[in-house]
């Protein structure tokens, strides 16, 4: 009865000392702040999968998307959005295969003369899927969902690197004027 004890304190004062250094677990329900408040997304894809969950992150991290440029001091561009399917392995009897599916997408900030803020991102996602041959016609459904994964992986990255210190430093830099120390309040941070 006396060891348990002794592990129960160990264990809530190694959870204490987490707590207080600032560690926290990542999860779905982690305020996002991204250093501007409007943006506007180009992308020559509106309706992918990647586009649509792009939105929803930007739009949880209380982003207004405008319909034109000329409305937000930041763009979004997304140049390409690359999906690859690649065989790895057929079984022995050319019945059971594994596939790597896999995303890439490259983006990059402009301001509103169409420049660009900072450097070209690039953001990947892979899964990897098995087949037998029974499975054939439920593989295209679990393929749709590792896609819709992978473009839920892309978008919470781009997210994640629109959230780090770079990008707020090249905002600051790109609003400071000559002699002046202060930032528009379009970029909070």
């Amino acid at each position: 009865m006396r060891c348990c004890s002794k592990l129960w304190m160990i264990s809530a004062l190694l959870l204490l000392g987490l707590q207080g250094c600032g560690f926290h677990l990542r999860g779905e329900d982690a305020p996002i702040t991204l250093p501007f408040e409007t943006l506007y997304l180009n992308t020559q894809e509106p309706y992918s999968t990647f586009s649509k969950a792009l939105r929803e992150q930007l739009q949880t991290a209380k982003v207004k998307i405008v319909s034109e440029p000329a409305q937000s001091p930041l763009s979004l561009v997304i140049l390409n959005d690359t999906h690859t399917s690649r065989d790895l392995s057929v079984g022995g009897n050319g019945q059971t295969r594994r596939i790597v599916l896999a995303e890439e997408v490259r983006y990059e900030l402009r301001d509103p003369k169409g420049r660009a803020i900072g450097q070209t991102h690039t953001v990947q996602a892979q899964r990897y899927l098995t087949q037998t041959q029974d499975q054939i016609l439920a593989g295209s459904n679990d393929e749709m969902r590792l896609q819709s994964d992978m473009a839920t992986a892309c978008a919470r990255q781009v997210i994640m690197q629109l959230q780090s210190p770079d990008t707020k430093e090249s905002l600051k830099s790109l609003t400071k004027k000559p002699g002046s120390r202060t930032t528009p309040t379009a970029f909070p941070g």
